[in-house]
């Protein structure tokens, strides 16, 4: 009796312990680099103002831990991140703008926050452009390889698009005048400039707005709802708690021009 009683804690066990490991994430973030380090344990980790992707990173861990699982994070390129996705069960990637284009082919959580892509050209190189229209028209437009600003414009019938493998590359083929415009979200802008060392004579946010985006947590599509449900109530919680602003300050906020951005 005693033998089979020990079997049968050893079996629950078992079925605890898979059920625990079945719903532990394998979460993933792109283009963070610049904003990010390992610290002494190896984790990616978001350095002090230094824009989006540093609060994106620590907003996530905080949201990971909340949830229950350890809080590691592994960066991959955009477009890889999106295949793996559709091929690796439990995966999550951020920070992905949620579109109706990628709607079905995910699971979302946010949004993580939200902002406005417009177009970018060189002060010296005026575009005129006042609407989307106007932009089909210029010579050509810089977009980064696989994002969703391609992605949009490409549906919507723009023909003058140039891929590069960064915003980066966009920013400084404008700065060369070898493309007429590139896209940006409006809350890299700081960021870019710190980078970039460029300032608004060179660069300048021609406010023409390519669309409004909230950026998300997307899931692969075997991802429980029940899951879902949960990362979605803590991060509302992270929200409603203060904790979100207080992310923002330390991680968002850019360090001044005169102290720089971290490498």
């Amino acid at each position: 009796m005693l033998f089979s009683l020990r079997v049968l804690l050893a079996l629950l066990l078992w079925v605890w312990a898979t059920n625990a490991r079945a719903e532990t994430v394998i979460v993933y973030t792109h283009s963070a680099d610049a904003a990010t380090e390992r610290d002494a344990d190896g984790q990616l980790r978001g350095l002090p103002h230094a824009g989006r992707r540093a609060f994106l990173v620590e907003l996530v861990r905080e949201l990971m831990q909340r949830v229950g699982q350890p809080p590691k994070i592994q960066s991959i390129p955009l477009e890889r991140g999106i295949r793996t996705l559709s091929r690796q069960k439990l995966s999550a990637l951020f920070n992905l703008n949620r579109t109706p284009e990628r709607e079905s082919h995910f699971k979302w959580v946010g949004p993580l926050q939200s902002n406005t892509v417009s177009f970018y050209e060189n002060a010296g190189a005026p575009t005129g452009i006042s609407n989307l229209a106007d932009a089909k028209r210029v010579e050509a437009i810089c977009v980064r390889r696989g994002n969703s600003h391609a992605q949009y414009m490409r549906a919507n019938s723009f023909t003058n698009l140039i891929d590069a493998d960064s915003y980066e590359s966009c920013w400084e083929m404008l700065k060369l005048k070898r493309v007429s415009l590139t896209t940006l979200g409006d809350d890299l802008e700081p960021q870019m400039r710190l980078q970039t060392q460029t300032d608004t004579d060179s660069i300048a946010n021609t406010k023409v707005p390519l669309y409004a985006t909230d950026g998300y947590l997307a899931f692969s599509t075997d991802t429980p709802d029940s899951l879902i449900a949960l990362w979605q109530t803590k991060l509302d919680q992270i929200k409603a708690s203060g904790r979100y602003d207080q992310l923002l300050t330390s991680y968002y906020h850019l360090a001044s021009p005169s102290k720089g951005l971290p490498p």
